[in-house]
């Protein structure tokens, strides 16, 4: 086939494009990353994570948590290579731009590589998407394997292989490892995938029974010990959902607008004013009605199926968790305490809603007829699709502070520190210990004045309050304290949660 240089050009433009879309989705991964401390999950996870495999102390650090092992036990091997927090940041990076490739694949597959790459700059400006990816956790694990497994499920139905469908079964598997909240994706897909084969005329008998097999062999080899050795042990032993909540008609009055919302969120909108929650409010109507109506209309393409399945794993998932969130099941963080639907136990909807929304805005383009698609109504979308880009770019750049730790060790060494004693509240003491100890003006001895045993009716003549997260509420209480006994009391922050940060001394 002959092809002109014109066609030549537009190859090399679209690869250049293709280069450049994936440029910026590793920038906005990368940018700012080590500019927030470390906070108290995040150390947590650092600590947990070195513990020795062999003894048993890794096993036992993640059986009291509410987390799967892969990620502790990934991170084991990979903070081998070093301890710095850059290099226990650049984990996710990784992770993240993993994800991308799936994205892209996935979609270039379902329509076309234009599209695949606008969706990539649309989740590199999404403010929690970038939030997960730089912070030390489990989730951006949990995603890379959603995407994962939402890639090889469409390859698999695109142009079967046993590989595909085997990659396919073990990203759904090491999605659930990774974080308890991937159920809501892995379970209705690994079911889809397992109805589209098995009920499908023309899938071969052989197929069928490896199936059977590779499902059964999954069961017994990965969801039965995550069940026994971490699920039931973990549960047992942490009493956050008892106070479950009576199943009635009033549960599901937000049902329909539920999800727009939680998109909001995720580009850190919602919650927030009344009109972006009526506006996301709506968008999450529109794509149930949408995705209904294109669910119902025939097609006898098997890239029918394959959308169609992915907007009815979008809704089982929904479902599920809407009802287990209402019914304070999930996504509880202390007894009869509830982080609900704006959190990041909803993070495991990012996969999904990043084909989802495509599929329901392409499909249903393509199905209309241009008189229901008139330009005003175009404009109006397209206007307020910028607009939530735009506002979550701006948000995203400007990054955030989950603790204040880095900027408290600065303050405190340039002011001599170490001469005086440092009370440590809440998390303070990890960030206090990493962050001094690497820092270059360190010496021997810095520490020995640091401590937690803090006695408000025995103050020394001049010492250091500092505070991080949760735990440290103290740390006010021995303010007033200083202050009522005369003490000069400098506050250098007071941002409570993320940190707080005084010096008092008391000169006669």
């Amino acid at each position: 086939m002959h092809i002109n240089n014109r066609q030549i050009d537009d190859i090399h433009k679209e690869k250049i494009f293709e280069i450049l879309t994936f440029g910026f989705f590793l920038f906005m991964m990368i940018f700012r990353l080590m500019h927030s401390a470390l906070w108290g999950d995040e150390w947590t996870e650092y600590k947990f994570s070195q513990a020795h495999i062999l003894n048993g102390d890794l096993y036992r650090n993640i059986i009291s948590t509410f987390q799967p092992p892969l990620y502790n036990f990934i991170m084991h091997f990979w903070l081998k290579a070093g301890t710095s927090i850059v290099w226990f940041r650049s984990f996710n990076i990784f992770l993240g731009f993993l994800s991308g490739i799936f994205l892209f694949r996935s979609l270039t597959v379902l329509y076309s590589r234009k599209t695949a790459c606008a969706a990539l700059c649309i989740l590199a400006v999404c403010y929690q998407w970038i939030y997960c990816i730089q912070e030390c956790s489990e989730y951006a694990l949990m995603l890379c394997a959603l995407f994962g497994a939402l890639c090889f499920y469409i390859l698999s139905f695109k142009q079967f292989t046993y590989f595909r469908m085997v990659m396919f079964v073990l990203c759904a598997i090491a999605s659930i490892y990774s974080q308890y909240g991937a159920v809501f994706v892995a379970l209705p897909l690994l079911l889809l995938f397992f109805l589209g084969n098995i009920f499908d005329k023309n899938t071969n008998k052989v197929r069928k029974i490896w199936i059977v097999v590779i499902y059964l062999g999954s069961f017994v080899i990965a969801a039965l010990p995550l069940y026994f050795y971490f699920l039931r042990l973990q549960m047992s032993g942490n009493k956050i959902t008892e106070n479950k909540v009576s199943l009635t008609p009033e549960l599901f009055m937000d049902f329909p607008f539920c999800l727009g919302k939680i998109i909001g969120y995720f580009f850190h909108l919602y919650p927030g004013e009344d009109m972006w929650s009526f506006l996301f409010s709506i968008a999450g109507f529109l794509l149930i009605s949408l995705s209904v109506m294109l669910v119902v209309r025939k097609s006898s393409s098997n890239d029918g199926w394959v959308k169609k399945s992915l907007l009815i794993c979008t809704w089982i998932g929904y479902f599920m968790h809407y009802l287990l969130v209402r019914l304070h099941i999930y996504a509880m963080t202390h007894p009869g305490e509830s982080s609900g639907f704006y959190c990041r136990y909803s993070y495991f909807y990012l996969p999904l809603l990043c084909l989802a929304v495509p599929v329901v805005i392409l499909e249903y383009k393509a199905a209309a007829d241009r008189e229901v698609y008139p330009a005003i109504l175009k404009y109006t979308v397209g206007i307020l699709c910028a607009s939530i880009i735009g506002l979550s770019f701006c948000s995203t750049i400007k990054n955030w502070n989950k603790s204040l730790d880095n900027e408290f060790a600065k303050i405190w060494l340039e002011h001599n520190g170490w001469e005086d004693t440092t009370y440590l509240y809440g998390c303070a003491p990890d960030g206090f210990q990493y962050y001094i100890s690497h820092s270059k003006e360190y010496r021997e001895g810095f520490l020995d004045k640091a401590t937690t045993a803090i006695d408000i009716n025995n103050l020394p003549t001049r010492f250091w309050a500092w505070r991080t997260n949760w735990g440290g509420d103290k740390w006010q209480e021995t303010i007033d304290k200083a202050k009522s006994l005369g003490y000069n009391v400098i506050i250098y922050n007071d941002s409570e949660y993320e940190g707080q940060l005084a010096y008092c001394s008391f000169d006669n």
